[in-house]
């Protein structure tokens, strides 16, 4: 269960849009989830380049994970790319922004845990860009075009793009280790104000993207 004092749910009284309580849970679980996959690939030499990776305490990862954003980004454009030739696709490349992140160096989502992981990245993307239109931007990070392209396709394609996750699916900001040691370090050492410093600024992180896309 959430606790009442949690960061994302402090933060949400901020955005209306967020503050809702079914839906930060629902982020909150999937980030645990994808945080899991990252802890059982750092055992296979997989996880990113961040030292505090190594020494984590898995006990540590609802820390990690409670954010109002998925901590995870999608990468509309190439999700949508890797469907099979003989599929009709039902987006226009018009339609599809480019999103930000770039393709990380490791294949994480190469594993059976990680394709699982991606399929349920991409059906609640699906879901929260259809369902939440006010919520989904920030929740998801992905600008107005590519949640207008989530929301106009067609759900049966989802698990083919999930059997090609290492293209599309990536940490976010998995190439900025400030942000990720800061964040590691202070839910190993239960620091509730450095973690909800660090999840504020990306927030704005987000919101800024989102201007300027």
């Amino acid at each position: 269960m959430r606790p009442d004092n949690s960061p994302a749910r402090q933060m949400a009284q901020h955005l209306p849009q967020h503050a809702d309580a079914e839906l930060l849970t629902q982020v909150l679980t999937l980030n645990v989830r994808g945080l899991e996959v990252l802890c059982e690939a750092t055992k296979l030499g997989l996880a990113p380049d961040v030292e505090e990776w190594q020494t984590l305490d898995e006990r540590a990862l609802p820390r990690v994970a409670d954010a109002p954003y998925l901590l995870f980004a999608i990468d509309i454009a190439s999700a949508l790319r890797s469907e099979p030739r003989s599929m009709p696709s039902t987006f226009s490349n018009a339609q599809v922004p480019a999103i930000a992140d770039a393709a990380p160096p490791y294949s994480v989502w190469g594993t059976a845990a990680g394709r699982l992981f991606a399929a349920a990245a991409l059906q609640f993307a699906w879901h929260v860009a259809r369902t939440r239109l006010a919520a989904a931007p920030l929740t998801l990070g992905l600008n107005a075009g590519a949640c207008e392209a989530l929301r106009s396709g067609n759900f049966d394609r989802l698990d083919w793009s999930a059997e090609q996750s290492t293209r599309w699916l990536t940490v976010r900001w998995s190439t900025d280790r400030a942000f990720w040691a800061q964040r590691l370090r202070a839910a190993t050492a239960k620091d509730p104000k450095a973690l909800r410093n660090n999840t504020l600024a990306g927030l704005q992180r987000l919101a800024g993207d989102g201007l300027r896309r």
